[in-house]
């Protein structure tokens, strides 16, 4: 019987939670690090690698979350508007996922 990290950090796993990332990162309602997300999947198998290896020796560490300016419609004078938004990297998607 394997362990419960042992479960996460299988490839299969994580493969399917980059496949889950992936899915759910289309623009819309959220802002997409189009450039972090192609990166990812450029390097997918050693970013995979990597994040099963950091998780299993206890090295995980989070990327700090970058505050970001996320569009809104103008209100009714015409000016813009924007609201605050934190991005999240590809990597700690995977990870959390």
């Amino acid at each position: 019987m394997s362990s419960f990290l042992d479960q996460v950090c299988d490839q299969i796993n994580l493969q399917w939670a980059w496949e889950k990332v992936k899915k759910a990162s289309v623009p819309g309602d959220i802002w997409i690090d189009e450039a972090d997300l192609a990166r990812f999947e450029v390097h997918l198998a050693s970013e995979l690698a990597s994040i099963s290896s950091d998780l299993r020796t206890g090295k995980y560490r989070v990327v700090p979350i970058r505050p970001m300016a996320f569009p809104k419609n103008p209100d009714a004078a015409g000016n813009a508007r924007v609201r605050q938004y934190f991005n999240f990297s590809t990597r700690d998607q995977v990870a959390w996922v």
